[in-house]
This record gives structure tokens, sequence and C-alpha cells, in this order.
């Protein structure tokens, strides 16, 4: 079973306006073959979901925005079956807007991870089951927009990332027996920072030792490497998946999918797929894309790694023994 883990997908601004005038507008549309051949795709959603009466920015803040509730038929077109909702944008409209995002979500049967309208539920796994394997989905945020999470009202409602907060929840789920294989997701970082921080990776280590099969993070907009904790493949930084560029860091431009083979005994085989940007719009690289992101992704790796060509233009990828 095939399991496609994305970055930063954010359905406001430009995006935004572009649902409210075109139905059926699919953002993803370059993407199908790839997302199609997945049993199970993930995404990190950087925008709520609520209705604005077709406001999708602040007016006076440009990075304070929300996609409209049909941003939720554009997931499920797409095949998301599982999105993170533990980001720094989770309150961008406040506590109302949040509910609503996971009502929108609920609705087109996209489940989310890392948020919850329950008080206290916000760490609580998601568990999907594909082809007999039972993926289990933890999601954290580091980065909160109105000071320290720990001290703001949404503390009750959104998954903060600290080693402890992640080291729990994640060995809770080992524990468990409930899943298969267990995936955890951070938001975190430096954004448009030319390698992850290393706070950063000491987070997503963390998971790995706490037993995670998968660690992915996400949030500076640029991907980052790969590095691997014992057997677990720790993708360090997938960038953006669908977001404005930002004009002054070229690096958005390009994003990064995890591709993980799985069965019931864990991870089978490990991939990185690259792709760009057009317009907000992931596309397949072509070879000179394709040559510049394996050297980006070779220098923001920390240790060196076996990347194989896919047919595809992707790279299976293993530590260098």
């Amino acid at each position: 079973m095939v399991v496609l883990l994305g970055g930063d997908v954010e359905l406001a601004r430009a995006t935004g306006r572009r649902i409210l005038r075109e139905v059926g507008y699919d953002p993803f549309w370059r993407l199908r073959d790839r997302l199609g051949a997945a049993g199970l795709r993930f995404v990190n959603l950087e925008s709520q979901l609520s209705e604005q009466r077709g406001e999708v920015v602040r007016p006076w803040n440009p990075l304070v925005f929300t996609g409209p509730p049909a941003g939720a038929e554009v997931l499920s077109r797409a095949g998301i079956d599982v999105v993170s909702t533990a980001n720094n944008h989770a309150w961008d409209y406040g506590e109302g807007a949040m509910r609503e995002t996971l009502s929108h979500l609920d609705r087109v049967g996209v489940a989310h991870v890392g948020t919850s309208a329950a008080d206290g539920e916000q760490g609580r796994p998601v568990i999907v089951e594909r082809g007999g394997v039972r993926v289990g989905f933890l999601a954290f945020t580091a980065i909160w927009n109105q000071g320290p999470l720990s001290k703001h009202p949404a503390r009750a409602h959104v998954a903060e990332a600290t080693s402890a907060s992640i080291g729990a929840a994640t060995r809770a789920l080992v524990e468990s027996g409930a899943a298969d294989l267990i995936v955890v997701s951070v938001h975190g970082g430096e954004e448009y920072g030319a390698r992850a921080t290393p706070a950063f990776r000491a987070l997503l280590a963390g998971a790995a030792e706490a037993g995670a099969h998968v660690v992915v993070g996400h949030h500076a907009h640029v991907f980052h490497g790969v590095s691997f904790v014992g057997r677990t493949p720790v993708f360090e930084g997938l960038g953006n998946l669908v977001m404005q560029m930002h004009r002054e860091h070229p690096a958005t431009e390009l994003g990064l999918l995890a591709r993980v083979t799985a069965g019931r005994g864990g991870v089978i085989r490990v991939e990185a797929c690259p792709h760009r940007l057009i317009l907000a719009e992931p596309a397949p690289l072509d070879a000179a894309q394709l040559a510049l992101a394996r050297r980006r992704l070779v220098a923001t790796s920390p240790a060196p790694l076996q990347l194989t060509p896919t047919e595809d233009g992707c790279w299976q990828v293993a530590p260098t023994p």
C-alpha cells in the first residue's frame, strides 16, 4: 500500500478567489496521475475553510486568510484522505472558523488530525485503513501566530509540538497496537531557511525515537532533506504543494512529496517525489528542474543518501551504508 504525504496546501487568497469563481476548480490537476496512484493521501491544510461572504484574506493583513467552504470539495476531488489542521493558520479567523473548517472536512469525508472541536481532544490520532494496513496519523504545530500557543485559548483545540507532547502521543499510539504504520506530522522550523533548524530536527527525531514509522515536517515553504533515525525516514521539510510563491525566495517554487510503500510490518520503500509550482499549482519537473531538485535534496540532507531514480520522476531514498 502506497502512502503519499504532501506539504503546505493553502486554499485562500488567489486560490480561494479562483475556487469561488470556478465551480470544479482543481489546483492539483497536473499531479492527478501521481495522486491517483497512491492508496492514501495526506497534506497539511494551511488555511481555514469558512464562509466570510467572499473574503479570502484580511484586507489589512495578507498573512491572515481563509479558504471558502468549497475548498473542502477541492480536497475531496483530488482524493486527499487526511489533512493536518495543526499549523499557525488554524485560528486566522478565530475559533468559529476553526470549528467550521472541521465541519466542512467532515461533510466531504476528509479526515483531519491535530485540531479538535472538543476541548482536550486535539492530540488524538486518526486511524485510516487501506488495503488491510491501518495507518495512524498524529499532527502537531510548533508555530503559532498569536503568541505562545500554551497561553492562547486555542491550546485546548490545537496540538502543540513539544518533545513531551510528541513523544507521549506517539508512544501511546505504539502501545495501543491500533496502527500498523504511524505517521507523525510536525509544523515548524524557520520559514525559507536553507536547512531545517537543529531544534526542529530534534522534534522530528524525537517522534522517530518514540516509535513513528514515518515523520514529515512542513512550514518552511521550501523543501529540506531526508534523514533516517534508525529505519525511520524523516522528511525534514516538504515545502509547498498548493501555495503562492514568495517572489524573494525562488526556492519556494519547488516542493516534495514523500511516497512510502508500507505493509503490516512497516515501511518497505521510501521515495521522494519533487514538483514545481505554476501559479500556486503543483506540476511535474522537466529534466533540468529534476537535476536542480536533486542537488537541493542532497545539499539539505544532514547525511549522505542513496538516490535511485524511478520511472515517474521520483527517487528511491535510502541511507548510505
